[in-house]
């Protein structure tokens, strides 16, 4: 079955919907999704430029990835070990959907879709391992992806690199959208015409649309996600395209406004009404440096509790 499965890459900026698209599509009983597969990015990068990865590297790539970790495939380093020994890449990344598969989904599965974000920025070695893989991005508006991102612990905390973060994701996306075939919905479309969107990305991936895919529970989300956790399975929130208005302040949409002003426009996001200011000088200067401190500390923190919780129990040498 692995040869012939078909994978669904879903990107965009972090916190645009990816593991929300992804839960509704592996909602279909032919389609599997794993846990975000951080992981698989950097083995295939690493061999796709030099050839081979060597088995401690592969080791410790995934050793180290709570994403991997959380799954509990294997219950010591020694059987993590055996299993990566004679494998490459993309006999590993395969081998994984399948041993998630049979011991937590146990489906008849067709494709499987991976839903990192960043996944567009390693999409040339994607293609070499997987020539068969179709790409989809979903695209959010920047001000309400900076409000949700702000609030999770791995989240940037300054609206300007906030802004240059979307800028630049959502760039690197349109820029490679013919090249690679990338089918680009809008989130807030996603949300409103759940079952529209939903039948036109079945059309794109040759399945036939089942109603199983309202479920939205196609992505087991672990609890150190509270945020998303807490919609896995629920109905899509429909009020969540305009929630970003009441956690932002007026120079933070400003600023926003003013550096994605040409891909919001692309995307339907800005009118020339609003209002646009851009942070500068010092001032930018003083929300980047404080922003970053901030996001530094947070992160090594939630990065740390979540290793010790998954990876350390069963992989520490």
């Amino acid at each position: 079955m692995n040869h012939e499965v078909v994978p669904v890459f879903i990107m965009g900026a972090p916190r645009s919907g990816t593991t929300l698209l992804a839960s509704l599509i592996a909602s279909h009983p032919n389609i599997v999704a794993l846990p975000e597969m951080h992981y698989i990015f950097d083995l295939m990068d690493i061999e796709f430029r030099s050839g081979v990865i060597s088995l401690e590297k592969k080791i410790s790539i995934l050793k180290d990835d709570f994403h991997f970790c959380s799954m509990k495939l294997f219950d010591n380093l020694d059987k993590l070990r055996a299993f990566l020994e004679y494998r490459d890449s993309k006999e590993i990344i395969l081998d994984i959907i399948k041993l998630y598969n049979d011991r937590y989904l146990e489906k008849e599965y067709r494709l499987w879709v991976e839903h990192t974000p960043h996944s567009h920025r390693s999409i040339e070695a994607i293609k070499y391992y997987f020539p068969s893989a179709v790409f989809i991005s979903s695209v959010r508006d920047p001000r309400a992806v900076i409000a949700s991102t702000i609030k999770e612990p791995w989240g940037f905390k300054d609206v300007v690199t906030g802004a240059q973060s979307w800028n630049s994701d959502v760039s690197n996306i349109t820029d490679k959208k013919d090249i690679y075939d990338i089918h680009i919905i809008r989130y807030e479309d996603l949300v409103v015409h759940v079952e529209d969107q939903l039948r036109g990305i079945c059309e794109k991936l040759g399945v036939l649309y089942s109603d199983e895919m309202m479920n939205n529970d196609g992505v087991v989300v672990q609890d150190y996600f509270g945020r998303q956790r807490s919609s896995q399975g629920n109905e899509v929130d429909k009020n969540a395209n305009a929630k970003w208005k009441n956690e932002l302040t007026k120079k933070m949409i400003g600023h926003i406004n003013a550096v994605c002003v040409g891909l919001m426009e692309k995307y339907g996001y800005v009118s020339d009404c609003e209002y646009v200011r851009e942070i500068k000088g010092i001032e930018k200067r003083m929300y980047t440096l404080i922003g970053r401190l901030k996001q530094r500390h947070m992160n090594i923190k939630f990065k740390n509790e979540v290793r010790e919780l998954f990876c350390h129990q069963n992989y520490r040498q």
